[in-house]
């Protein structure tokens, strides 16, 4: 606290750290704990761990962070918290905010927090030290839940409703093909023509039906991402070789621009397809020799990576439609890789954006959580 306070005034306010409900830690510039309020005592049983641990060297006052809550010296989604403030808080003089974080209480249950971590800089601009909050978002997490089965529960009827419409018309054109097929059998019609046709069709179909099928269970099967904090140029990276060849044969060039960004807590295999589904999607849309641009920067507190093609470009009738289950515009398609894209992106924090016109290409823009908010 500035010397501008009296007495009483640092009491008031020791006060009200003291009387909220939120875990608060503050740690000086070498990671050693000078304040900590009840509700982080009461969270993470600091004064009991305290008692246990061995004799400081004399002279050490103040405790270390991962001494107080030894956890944060563990890699958790990706992270080591102790590393991340020492760097990021103490040697960048940037904020953290990284939420849902799972931590290990007194008790020894698990419980979900969003960590807060900001520098605390002095009169010169110096860092001395830096503030760690921890907000229990647990009621939110259930609550979020309980909505969750609800929405389930109220959409499965349409899923269902939806799927079997859909299979219904290449069940359809099969069963016609069949039928065909046995009149020409049964009037020893045997053309080789009309033949090829139906067993054409037949093959067809019987495709679709199996793409359908594919699409729709990579869909609907639960989505529980791992996240942790990931160099999203690399995974962007990683992802074009994978469909190198498919650029290829569809003669599209690519043009990958990285953006000097930060990390982002984010499912790796969960973005892989993102971007596989957003690449499809665009080689769908090109025709040949036709280019995608694909770069990142920054946008507020997030990253964003965009798709720019030069395209056929949507409709403002088909941008109306196109997250929505089973819309597709094009050939053979299943109409499930935008919607499952949404739900990627929904599991992982994130969200997209569409601009586009006819006949002048489409952005998809992707906007994922950082663990820097600058």
């Amino acid at each position: 606290m500035g010397g501008g306070y009296t007495g009483s005034e640092r009491k008031l306010v020791l006060g009200a750290l003291e009387a909220i409900e939120v875990a608060l830690i503050v740690v000086d510039s070498s990671l050693r704990v000078v304040l900590y309020n009840r509700a982080a005592d009461r969270y993470f049983g600091i004064q009991e761990r305290l008692k246990k641990e061995v004799k400081r060297k004399k002279g050490e006052r103040n405790p270390h962070l991962k001494s107080v809550i030894p956890q944060l010296e563990r890699e958790i989604n990706g992270t080591v918290w102790v590393e991340q403030i020492e760097k990021t808080v103490i040697g960048s003089s940037r904020r953290i905010l990284a939420p849902r974080f799972s931590l290990e209480l007194a008790n020894g249950i698990k419980n979900p927090f969003d960590i807060h971590a900001a520098p605390i800089v002095n009169e010169d601009g110096v860092v001395t030290g830096a503030v760690i909050v921890f907000y229990d978002v647990r009621p939110q997490v259930e609550l979020e839940e309980q909505l969750l089965l609800g929405a389930k529960a109220e959409s499965l009827s349409g899923l269902a409703s939806a799927l079997a419409h859909e299979i219904r018309n290449p069940l359809n054109a099969i069963s016609l093909s069949i039928q065909l097929l046995s009149e020409d059998i049964a009037k020893g019609r045997m053309e080789k023509e009309a033949l090829a046709e139906n067993i054409s069709v037949l093959q067809e179909e019987i495709g679709r039906l199996n793409r359908l099928i594919g699409d729709f269970l990579e869909y609907a099967r639960p989505l529980r991402p791992l996240r942790r904090f990931l160099n999203i140029n690399d995974v962007l990276t990683r992802t074009l070789k994978l469909y190198k060849s498919e650029a290829e044969s569809k003669k599209v060039r690519i043009v990958l621009q990285p953006g000097d960004v930060p990390q982002v807590l984010v499912d790796d295999d969960q973005m892989v397809q993102v971007f596989g589904n957003l690449l499809k999607n665009s080689f769908d849309a090109l025709s040949e020799n036709g280019t995608l641009e694909i770069t990142t920067r920054m946008e507020g507190d997030r990253v964003v990576v965009d798709f720019k093609d030069n395209g056929k470009g949507i409709s403002e009738e088909e941008m109306k439609n196109i997250f929505n289950l089973f819309y597709s515009s094009k050939k053979g398609g299943t109409g499930l890789g935008l919607p499952l894209v949404l739900r990627l992106l929904d599991a992982n924090q994130g969200y997209i954006t569409v601009h586009s016109k006819k006949g002048r290409g489409s952005v998809f823009s992707v906007h994922l959580p950082t663990k820097i908010a600058l």
